[in-house]
């Protein structure tokens, strides 16, 4: 009689250790989502070692959008600002 206690609290603690398990992981994906968003998202594709004001870019109006949502007239503005990632066209504010 005391075993049959013992397998039937062992069960109902293994499916508690499931959810708990399960519960952390829903956690740990959720808090992923939050993490890449706002700020450091917007400038994590900004590399500081590469900017270089002193290229010289052309002044032709050819925009791209950075990935920190800001429009640049040209791509050679936007690389020596040290943006890494663009599309063509203004950004969509």
């Amino acid at each position: 009689m005391k075993f049959d206690f013992l397998k039937k609290n062992k069960h109902k603690h293994l499916l508690f250790i499931g959810l708990v398990k399960k519960a952390i992981l829903l956690i740990i994906f959720l808090f992923s989502f939050y993490s890449c968003s706002g700020n450091e998202k917007e400038h994590s594709c900004i590399r500081e070692d590469l900017i270089d004001m002193s290229i010289v870019c052309t002044s032709e109006y050819e925009p791209v959008c950075g990935c920190d949502n800001k429009t640049y007239s040209n791509e050679c503005e936007a690389i020596k600002r040290g943006v890494i990632q663009f599309e063509m066209g203004e950004c969509e504010n």
